[in-house]
């Protein structure tokens, strides 16, 4: 069988029909005139936002780092406290020695004046000896003369025990002056151990004082910047939701079918509840595809419960960009206020905790982790 040529004129028509089909596919890509462009500036906005987050938690992980930083110093400055308190024991033993030196200058004290006490008593003996020889009458000759040999005898006797007693006075008195010296130099290493230890007490309490300081700024610095970037994103997102809505209402009015080539199916959107809404209704809307999930409190975690009791409901929001996931409460009442601590206080917030019907006002978001799902920004709950 002969193979047809094709003619310059086939060839042209061919090209005239490609050209048409291209130029339909490219006008088939702008619905509402230029709203993929705004799109694209609203997905370039989320990833700024996403981008500032990721600053914010790393200059918060700075700020861990330096209250880490502190603490080490407060630490130092603990161990110079132990170090003055083991001077300080070291001091009180110093005390007790000198207590014990003062308690033996004491009894030197009372020993010298026992011997004092004692030479007074030897000098009464003494004089009232030479009273007594003043008064006998005056011997003969021979007998002077015994007395006077005799003499030197009875007054070398008292000499040499006032001379003992001084040596006993000058030995206590020097023992005094060593206990004095002692004392002094007691003294004055208990006055260079006070300073000292005030000297350290006053660094340790400035430490700790800069460190409270240090850490209560930075704390405020990164909260307001967190709740500033939740904000924007809650804003964005909901700019977001806003005009996937306006799209989709278009998209009805206009009675138009999105073609195969157009990116994805019309099915794939689905259209969310616009916020504040019942969690009842949107739990009715958004249950198809979703998961039923709970809380693992020994690894701090959402995870996948396979018997369908969970608390929460993971849903993913299709219509944001990346797939966000949501967990959302499976009940649409509330009972009493304990009902929102025990299961619901860590993933949302909610003014006035109560009886009365469940309002999402903003969901949770979560990340995808190994094991199961980790909160990334807590949502908000309204009772009615």
């Amino acid at each position: 069988m002969k193979a047809r040529s094709i003619t310059p004129t086939k060839l042209l028509c061919l090209c005239l029909c490609l050209f048409v089909l291209d130029t339909g596919t490219a006008c088939s890509f702008l619905p509402g005139g230029g709203g993929e462009t705004q799109n694209t500036e609203t997905k370039d906005e989320v990833k700024a936002a996403d981008v500032e987050l990721t600053a914010a938690k790393k200059q918060e992980s700075q700020a861990r780092a330096l209250a880490e930083k502190k603490r080490k110093e407060a630490d130092e400055a603990k161990k110079e406290h132990d170090k003055a308190k083991e001077e300080e024991r070291k001091k009180r033993n110093l005390a007790a020695l000198m207590n014990k030196a003062e308690e033996d200058a004491k009894k030197a004290a009372d020993e010298i004046e026992v011997a004092t006490n004692k030479v007074a008593e030897a000098e009464k003996k003494l004089e009232a000896a030479r009273l007594k020889a003043a008064e006998k009458p005056a011997a003969p000759a021979g007998e002077r003369g015994s007395a006077s040999k005799a003499e030197p005898k009875d007054d070398s006797d008292p000499l040499l025990f006032v001379l003992k007693i001084l040596g006993v006075v000058m030995a206590l008195l020097v023992l005094g002056l060593l206990g004095y010296a002692i004392k002094m130099f007691i003294d004055s290493g208990r006055d260079r151990l006070e300073g000292q230890f005030i000297a350290v007490k006053k660094r340790q309490d400035e430490y700790a004082r800069q460190t409270r300081e240090s850490l209560a700024q930075l704390s405020q610095e990164v909260n307001n910047r967190m709740a500033e970037l939740q904000s924007e994103i809650r804003t964005l997102r909901q700019s977001l939701q806003d005009y996937s809505s306006a799209s989709l209402d278009n998209e009805r009015r206009s009675g138009s079918s999105a073609p195969a080539y157009a990116g994805y199916p019309s099915s794939s959107h689905v259209e969310e509840p616009a916020f504040p809404v019942p969690v009842e209704d949107y739990l009715n809307k958004m249950k198809r595809g979703a998961v039923v999930v709970k809380p693992d409190f020994q690894n701090g975690i959402l995870v996948q419960d396979y018997d369908g009791g969970g608390e929460f409901l993971l849903v993913r929001d299709l219509n944001a960009p990346g797939d966000l996931l949501y967990v959302v409460p499976r009940v649409p009442y509330f009972k009493t206020k304990q009902d929102f601590l025990t299961y619901y206080h860590k993933y949302y917030d909610c003014p006035r905790p109560g009886a009365g019907t469940v309002w999402l006002v903003t969901p949770a978001v979560v990340d995808r982790v190994s094991g199961g799902w980790t909160l990334r920004e807590k949502g908000e709950l309204e009772v009615r």
